[in-house]
């Protein structure tokens, strides 16, 4: 189980970092050209907008879930139930926080140097976890490249994530991994109050945004009912047939 906690939390740190670095095009709060027309308008405030496209997100995470539980096939049934359950967990999370990530982008955008100074915390975190990584790294090199195999080198890769400050860094996505990679029942809910933890700050971090994404959102929106639109404009501007149907 060490190996793949310590490839998931690994997986889960780039996707993470991939949305800091790595800027969508998709809005934070992707919403259809009915929907910006209907609750936009409606006396709907932003957080219920922002838990609406929560819920709205759950079909797609559960079938994730499920997906990956039939995948991996556990052996027992309360093995499937953990595992589906903590795969809920860790693809919930990963949502909010890349809608959290999104929402600070467009704060930055809109506030420019003020965006910066009310929002230092996330990004220094972000900045000496990036650091911290790229030091630890550096400094193991070496030993990592005079190793004779393949094994040896995963066995120093998972002492070097257990201590200082690195094992400091990955222990919020090692926590989350190691709910669906749960050997039993009790070593689940042992992981259980991290994981939900970890979840917990993520949403109230989303709701306490104040990122105005209405005009993004209905931008985008705009978008897409344009695009689907193109190819029947394309159709009605088609040469005449030779023939009548």
């Amino acid at each position: 189980a060490a190996p793949v906690q310590l490839f998931g939390s690994l997986c889960l740190f780039a996707a993470a970092a991939i949305g800091w670095v790595w800027p969508s095009g998709r809005p934070p709060l992707p919403f259809s050209r009915a929907e910006v027309q209907f609750l936009f308008t409606a006396p709907v405030t932003r957080r219920q907008l922002v838990r609406y496209k929560l819920w709205q997100s759950q079909i797609a995470i559960l079938f994730g879930s499920a997906i990956a539980t039939l995948i991996m096939r556990p052996g027992s049934l309360s093995g499937g139930w953990t595992l589906m359950a903590g795969m809920w967990v860790v693809l919930m999370t990963l949502r909010l926080h890349l809608m959290g990530v999104a929402l600070r982008r467009l704060s930055l955008a809109s506030h420019g140097a003020r965006g910066i100074a009310r929002q230092w915390l996330p990004l220094a975190a972000v900045v000496g976890a990036a650091l911290v990584l790229v030091k630890a790294t550096v400094d193991a090199w070496p030993v990592l490249a005079s190793l004779p195999d393949g094994e040896t080198v995963l066995a120093e890769v998972q002492r070097l994530t257990g201590q200082g400050a690195v094992s400091a860094v990955l222990w919020p996505f090692q926590a989350l991994v190691r709910l669906p990679a749960a050997p039993s029942a009790a070593a689940f809910w042992s992981a259980l109050p991290a994981a939900l933890a970890i979840l917990a700050v993520n949403y109230v971090w989303v709701l306490r945004s104040d990122s105005a994404f209405e005009e993004a959102s209905a931008e985008h929106a705009e978008q897409q009912a344009s695009r689907r639109q193109a190819p029947r404009a394309a159709v009605k501007g088609a040469a005449a047939t030779p023939f009548t149907l």
